[in-house]
């Protein structure tokens, strides 16, 4: 199955200043006119799709995660099936009363780009595997995504040991995307105590 293209505006005749936070991403969207189709990779328990539903106004938002124990990733994220599963059913939990604006895949990222085509999304929001190497190819898998006039974004713009144990990467797999690209990279800032962010304009 694959899906066609979706009529694509120009909504950037306001301030590109980035949200002050990833949960006024959706206000931030909405008065952007972005308000087509939109992914997010590494969905995890659901929560955050679940804000963004409830503040974004757009179509369909599609929710990408693998929700299964993987044999090859050496990570802390990488819980056992019954863990998984507690993911996976969290997330229907939090998603079901949005209907079919949600949509979650149950696959991995290379496997789940072979079904959209290029231009496809508003916005995508990476949020999976935060190693550099990881980031980069879902970096690159997922720009081409991404209509002229949307964003690319993500959480946790880091380097180096967190606390859960795991070793990230992003802030050097998106800066070298970047100039690679020839893209600016906002930083949204968060408050003291979160992550901070990034997004870049398509």
């Amino acid at each position: 199955m694959r899906l066609s293209i979706p009529f694509a505006r120009n909504p950037w005749n306001q301030s590109l200043r980035p949200p002050e936070s990833r949960y006024l991403l959706g206000e931030w969207l909405n008065a952007r006119g972005l308000l087509g189709y939109g992914l997010e990779v590494g969905t995890f328990n659901g929560w955050f799709a679940a804000d963004l539903l409830h503040r974004w106004q757009g179509k369909k938002l599609y929710l990408l995660d693998a929700w299964r124990h993987l044999e090859f990733w050496d990570d802390p994220m990488n819980a056992e099936r019954e863990e998984q599963a507690n993911r996976f059913r969290n997330t229907f939990d939090k998603v079901y009363s949005f209907g079919r604006r949600a949509v979650i895949i149950r696959e991995l990222s290379e496997d789940a780009a072979q079904i959209f085509p290029d231009r496809f999304f508003d916005f995508v929001y990476l949020d999976a595997d935060h190693s550099q190497e990881a980031t980069l190819r879902d970096l690159n898998r997922w720009a081409p995504k991404v209509r002229r006039g949307g964003i690319l974004a993500g959480h946790d713009y880091l380097d180096g040991n967190v606390p859960c144990g795991a070793v990230y990467g992003v802030k050097t797999a998106v800066d070298m995307w970047s100039r690679k690209e020839h893209r600016e990279i906002m930083v949204i800032d968060e408050k003291p105590g979160h992550e901070p962010g990034w997004m870049a304009m398509m």
